[in-house]
């Protein structure tokens, strides 16, 4: 960043160039946070189940699609903040 003629200092908010990298940031963590849900969380829950119905256990099918439309929308939400990321990329090099 701070090779960058628009840089004015840290946590500096004061160009175009400046709120795109903070929102670029901000994008970025929430996609780790995203990425950690699903994998420590959500993804352990989902292969629990699918471990009880292969043992012939019974699952609760709205905890099933409960659980599923969670993925769905953590999913959709890292794409959308991927796509935010590249957005604001452009924004940037364009300020």
């Amino acid at each position: 960043m701070s090779s960058s003629p628009s840089y004015e200092g840290f946590l500096a908010i004061q160009n175009t160039w400046s709120v795109a990298m903070l929102l670029k940031h901000l994008s970025i963590g929430l996609m780790v946070l995203f990425s950690g849900y699903l994998t420590w969380f959500l993804g352990p829950a989902l292969q629990r189940n699918v471990l009880l119905q292969t043992a012939g256990k019974e699952i609760d099918p709205a905890q099933q699609a409960r659980l599923q439309r969670q993925e769905e929308l953590l999913l959709t939400l890292n794409v959308v903040a991927s796509v935010l990321v590249l957005a604001l990329t452009a924004i940037a090099r364009a300020a």
